[in-house]
């Protein structure tokens, strides 16, 4: 690992609102990848926020296209606005 940097970052969501975020990127030796993993200070609303929204997420699996070329119908989440 060649970079680490730490950010906290506001998100929203349509059915929780926004949730804070802790960002952690870090640079892979030899790669141009960044990977950024996002997490919630343990105790606080935006941990319970999230395991809401798991658990939200586990009971509304989207239903499996029959035809390979149809999208999935939009979740909730989804905003049609944007791309």
């Amino acid at each position: 690992m060649r970079l680490h940097n730490t950010a906290r970052k506001t998100l929203h969501n349509s059915l929780v609102g926004d949730i804070e975020l802790t960002g952690d990127a870090m640079q892979l030796p030899g790669d141009e990848l960044v990977i950024i993993a996002y997490s919630a200070a343990p105790g606080t609303p935006a941990e319970e926020n999230l395991s809401f929204l798991a658990s939200w997420a586990a009971q509304h699996q989207p239903t499996k296209p029959a035809d390979s070329n149809e999208k999935p119908a939009i979740s909730p989440t989804t905003r049609p606005d944007k791309p």
